[in-house]
């Protein structure tokens, strides 16, 4: 059996890649809000800094029964 592996690394100039108060929605700028559950549905494991984690546990706090936040 083999796998893939896919890389994606973004980062901005200042260390910010979210907008004030962690706003994210700039990433539907470059790909279309429906197509995000379909990647992430295939996405075997994501590695992310402590802070991206925080906030993703923050939205997943925020709306417990959303299937709209596809990781855990």
């Amino acid at each position: 059996m083999s796998g893939k592996v896919v890389v994606n690394r973004s980062m901005s100039l200042d260390g910010y890649v979210a907008a004030p108060g962690d706003a994210m929605d700039w990433i539907f700028d470059f790909m279309a809000p429906d197509e995000f559950p379909e990647i992430a549905a295939a996405t075997g494991a994501m590695l992310v800094g402590r802070r991206t984690y925080e906030v993703g546990k923050r939205m997943a706090a925020a709306n417990p029964d959303s299937a709209g936040y596809p990781f855990s």
